[in-house]
């Protein structure tokens, strides 16, 4: 497993070429890029994975540009417009993505198997499209109890509730598998043994996160949006986890995720910033 720099993550907005030049500069092994900056960027898809190879940077993942959630209009469009995108990535060689499921069941939807399907028929959609270009897709679970309106029933919160959904997806598109991400599962107290028995060999991306300093560690205060680095609080065992993770075989890209409210890296310049989350990434990683 490598580390992977992602701008948006730790609250940057950089173009594709800005993070591939501070990701290199601060000493991370891969980079993270939002598809839509590279079809963007000045410089075409091949010139910039020119220079991120001649930096020994290794491709890591990008998050799903679609909004599958949303109603079918919509949804139809964005599926329709990932074509390119997904050529874009392909090309660039970001062949990891992931995207979450819905905590709670949706006001539209009246069961926990109407929940299922409507994730299957969508999820199954973008699937099928990413697979014809070598992707896989990771499904991530929202751990926070605060993230939940509570208007209607809880639905999957933990990578144990998963299957489900993964199953009959895996079942019809072996690219798809599980986004594993520290901090839910701390937020959702699921175990680290229990987490890595339901996601075994499905594992596309990883994602690590800790509470910020001084929080207090109690699971129903946690907030999502507000988040430390690695290391920052010690609750989440960010070291322990990729440790066996690293013995379970895994070998794609993690990517700090604290996102913009992180009062670390508050007032910092970009390469600041991401020197602080790649020593982060230094401190809880297993060793030799």
């Amino acid at each position: 497993m490598f580390t992977s720099f992602n701008a948006r993550a730790v609250g940057l907005s950089l173009s594709a070429h800005e993070t591939i030049e501070i990701a290199a500069a601060t000493g991370f092994e891969g980079v993270d890029l939002l598809v839509r900056d590279l079809t963007e960027a000045r410089e075409p898809v091949a010139a910039l994975k020119k220079r991120m190879n001649d930096l020994g940077l290794k491709p890591g993942a990008f998050p799903l540009p679609v909004n599958w959630r949303g109603g079918d209009t919509v949804f139809q469009r964005d599926l329709q417009a990932l074509a390119p995108l997904a050529d874009a990535a392909a090309e660039f060689g970001l062949l990891r993505t992931g995207t979450w499921v819905t905590p709670e069941i949706p006001e539209s939807l009246n069961s926990v198997q109407q929940c299922v399907d409507w994730h299957v028929e969508r999820l199954g959609a973008i699937a099928e499209l990413l697979a014809q270009r070598s992707i896989r897709l990771g499904l991530e679970v929202i751990g926070p109890a605060k993230s939940r309106t509570g208007r209607t029933p809880r639905f999957i919160t933990t990578l144990t509730e998963l299957a489900p959904i993964l199953d009959p997806l895996a079942s019809l598109y072996p690219n798809v598998g599980v986004l594993f991400d520290t901090f839910h599962l701390y937020a959702a107290d699921e175990p680290l043994e229990s987490a890595l028995a339901a996601s075994a060999n499905r594992i596309v991306w990883v994602h690590v996160a800790d509470l910020p300093a001084g929080a207090s560690g109690v699971h129903s205060e946690i907030d999502d949006p507000v988040r430390g680095l690695p290391g920052n609080n010690g609750a989440v065992q960010n070291a322990t986890a990729l440790s066996r993770l690293r013995e379970s075989g895994y070998t794609g890209p993690v990517t700090a995720e604290p996102l913009t409210q992180c009062r670390t890296l508050g007032g910092k310049t970009p390469r600041e910033v991401a020197q602080l989350v790649r020593n982060s990434l230094a401190a809880v990683w297993p060793r030799g």
